[in-house]
């Protein structure tokens, strides 16, 4: 378990003390950072959502270790945990949304922790074949925007 992961919190403009939220959990991909991407949390915010940020295993601040498989369970588990003693999560409330590598991470935790959520997005992540080595091959010949 992790004692320290830094994640971003925002809460809807008109947070009191005392009020709790549905919440998403946004798991950022590769490319990624918590702390360039609120504009996705801002439209959560806006419609009554809490919003916490965090990046995978080798991305950004994130302390798990991306060469240890069993890493992400154990960062899931630690951010659960967390989340779980907010007073500003509304229990039972809590949905994960995964981009890119992210939705990657996103279909991990929908089954490593599926009684911790509520439900799951996984938006572009990585499935199926897309691990295999015929598809690696190939994909490392495709064009990729930030080389």
């Amino acid at each position: 378990m992790y004692t320290s992961i830094p994640v971003t919190v925002r809460l809807p403009p008109n947070a009191k003390p005392g009020d709790s939220f549905p919440t998403v959990l946004q798991i950022y991909g590769l490319d990624g950072y918590r702390t360039e991407h609120t504009m996705p949390s801002s439209h959560h915010i806006a419609n009554g959502w809490a919003s916490i940020a965090v990046e995978i295993p080798g991305t950004g601040d994130c302390p798990a270790d991306p060469n240890d498989p069993t890493s992400a369970e154990r960062l899931w588990s630690s951010v659960l945990d967390w989340v779980e003693q907010q007073p500003w999560v509304q229990k039972g409330k809590l949905i994960a949304w995964g981009v890119s590598c992210g939705g990657y991470y996103a279909m991990r935790i929908a089954h490593t922790h599926k009684d911790r959520l509520l439900g799951v997005v996984a938006q572009g992540g990585g499935c199926h074949h897309m691990f295999d080595p015929e598809w690696l091959e190939i994909a490392s010949h495709m064009e990729y925007p930030f080389e």
